[in-house]
C-alpha cells in the first residue's frame, strides 16, 4: 500500500466587489480537509483534498451632512435624519445594489451618529429619527456607530432651511440674500421661510431680536392722544412687526426651541441684516421773534423755516405742545396739544403738508405761531416736533426744538420788560409727543 497525499487550494475571486452603507471588519477563513480512496489498476491511493480560503472583509462608509446655503452667522438648517441600522449576521452578505439586510434591526437607543447624537424612537415614524440644527455652509460627518463588527444602514436626510423674511412698502425680502432699506415710520413685518412648520414639531417657543430703535404697538396714551410703544410680548410669535423710529441699520433674528415628536428639544436660529433710513433736516432759518401791543392785545410772533430731505414720499409737519399759565393759556402744569390739528404743515394750512421726494417745492416748511392775550400777560413754553410719515406708515419725530415767551402789558399799552428769544436749534429726536388734553382756541394760534 502506497500513501500519496495530494493538496488542493481553492483560489476564490474577491467577494466584495461593491460596498453598500456599511461598516465591517470581519474574517472568515476556511481550511477544510477531506480523505478519499482511489482504486487504481494495480494499486490504491489515499487522496487528501485540502481546501483553503482566505476571507477578510473591511469597509467603512462615511456619511457627511452637507449644509448648503449662504453661511450667515446665526442662520441654521433643521435636519430630520431618519432610518434604521441592522446587524449583519452573514459575514459574506452580498453588497450588490439590493443590499442583503439579513440581521435584526439595532435598537435606536444603541445607535450613535458620530458628531450629531443618537437615533430616537419616534411614534410618528416606523424608523429612528434624529433632529439637528446646523449652521448653513458647513459639513459634518455622521457615520452610524453601534460597536459591532458588521452592520449596515439606510438613512435619509430631510433639510428645512430657516431664514428670516421681511416685507415693507409692498415688497418682500429674504434676509439671507437681501439687505433691504426701511424708512422710519414704515411698517415692517418679519416672518420666516417656514410658512408652515416642518412636520413632526409638537410645539415651539420662539423670540425675535430686532436691533435699531422701534415701536411695535399702538396704544391710547389718553382720551385725546394715541401713541406707540415697544411691547416685548409681541416678539414671541412666529411673526412680528414694527415701525423703526431711528438708527442706521441692524439685524432681525429669531431663536426657536422646537419640541419634536421623538421627544427631542432642538434649538434653531436665523437672522439677516437691513439698513434704516431717516429723513434729514436743515438748520432752521429764523424769520421772526417779536412782541408788540396792538390794543387791546399783547401779541407774540414766532416764525422759522426748515427744509426736510427724504428719499420717500409722504407727509410732514409740526406738532406743538404748550405749557402755559394764566386765564387764557393755563394748562394746569402740564404740556398739552396746542391747536385743533395734531400736525401743522406749511403756514396757513390746518393739517400736514404733502412731501414728494422728486419735487423740491414740497421740501420746505414755514412754521409760524402768534399767541396773544388782551392787555394782560403771557408766560408760555412750547415744544415743537418735526414729524414725517412715509406713505402707508405712521408719523415719527425726526427732530425737535422749543421756544418760550414771557411778556406783559398794561391797558395803556406799555410793554413791561419782556423776552421772546429765537427758537432753539432743531436736534435729532425720535420722541413721540404725548398729551392729556388739547387747547384748540382762545387768543391766537398757528
Amino acid at each position: 500500500m502506497t500513501f500519496t497525499p495530494t493538496t488542493m487550494t481553492a483560489n476564490w475571486p474577491a467577494l466584495n466587489q461593491g460596498c453598500g452603507d456599511e461598516h465591517c471588519n470581519v474574517t472568515d477563513d476556511t481550511n477544510d480537509t477531506e480523505f478519499s480512496v482511489d482504486f487504481g489498476f494495480y494499486h490504491y491511493y489515499w487522496i487528501t483534498t485540502e481546501d483553503k480560503e482566505k476571507y477578510h472583509r473591511t469597509a467603512q462608509t462615511t456619511m457627511m451632512l452637507l449644509n448648503g446655503g449662504r453661511a450667515i452667522p446665526g442662520r441654521q438648517i433643521l435636519h430630520e435624519i431618519s432610518g434604521t441600522v441592522w446587524n449583519v449576521q452573514n459575514v459574506r452578505a452580498s453588497a450588490s445594489n439590493e443590499y442583503e439586510y439579513d440581521g435584526p434591526a439595532v435598537p435606536n437607543s444603541s445607535v450613535t451618529l458620530a458628531g450629531l447624537g443618537g437615533l430616537h424612537d419616534d411614534p410618528n415614524s416606523g424608523v429612528g429619527t434624529l433632529y439637528v440644527a446646523e449652521p448653513a455652509g458647513n459639513a459634518i460627518a455622521f457615520t452610524p456607530q453601534i460597536g459591532g463588527n458588521f452592520y449596515n444602514w439606510s438613512l435619509s436626510d430631510d433639510p428645512y432651511p430657516l431664514s428670516v423674511k421681511a416685507s415693507a412698502g409692498g415688497a418682500d425680502y429674504d434676509l439671507s440674500t437681501d439687505t433691504p432699506t426701511f424708512c422710519v415710520g414704515q411698517q415692517v413685518s418679519f416672518g420666516t421661510s417656514w410658512g408652515t412648520l416642518p412636520p413632526n414639531i409638537v410645539d415651539t417657543v420662539q423670540h425675535w431680536i430686532i436691533s435699531g430703535d422701534y415701536v411695535n404697538e399702538p396704544y391710547a396714551y389718553s382720551a385725546t392722544c394715541n401713541s406707540y410703544r415697544k411691547d416685548s410680548d409681541l416678539q414671541t410669535n412666529m411673526t412680528t412687526g414694527c415701525w423703526f423710529v431711528n438708527g442706521s441699520g441692524g439685524s432681525a433674528g429669531i431663536a426657536m426651541n422646537l419640541h419634536m415628536s421623538n421627544g427631542q428639544y432642538v434649538n434653531v436660529a436665523a437672522n439677516g441684516n437691513y439698513t434704516i433710513y431717516k429723513p434729514s433736516f436743515s438748520p432752521i432759518t429764523p424769520l421772526l421773534n417779536d412782541i408788540y401791543f396792538s390794543f387791546p392785545y399783547l401779541n407774540a410772533d414766532m416764525s422759522w423755516r426748515v427744509t426736510v430731505n427724504s428719499k420717500y414720499d409722504g407727509q410732514y409737519g409740526i406738532t406743538q405742545l404748550l405749557l402755559g399759565t394764566g386765564i387764557y393759556y393755563g394748562t394746569g402744569g402740564q404740556y398739552i396739544l396746542d391747536g385743533s390739528s395734531e400736525i401743522y404743515g406749511e403756514y396757513g394750512t390746518n393739517g400736514p403738508s404733502p412731501y414728494t421726494a422728486d419735487d423740491p417745492s414740497t421740501h420746505g416748511l414755514r412754521f409760524q405761531d402768534s399767541p396773544r392775550v388782551p392787555a394782560y400777560s403771557m408766560n408760555l413754553k412750547f415744544k415743537d416736533y418735526l414729524r414725517f410719515q412715509p406713505n402707508g406708515g405712521i408719523y415719527v419725530t425726526i427732530a425737535k426744538n422749543g421756544w418760550h415767551v414771557k411778556a406783559s402789558a398794561s391797558l395803556s399799552g406799555v410793554v413791561t420788560p419782556s423776552t421772546l428769544p429765537p427758537a432753539t436749534p432743531l436736534v435729532d429726536s425720535d420722541e413721540f409727543p404725548v398729551w392729556n388734553s388739547i387747547r384748540s382756541g382762545g387768543g391766537g394760534g398757528h
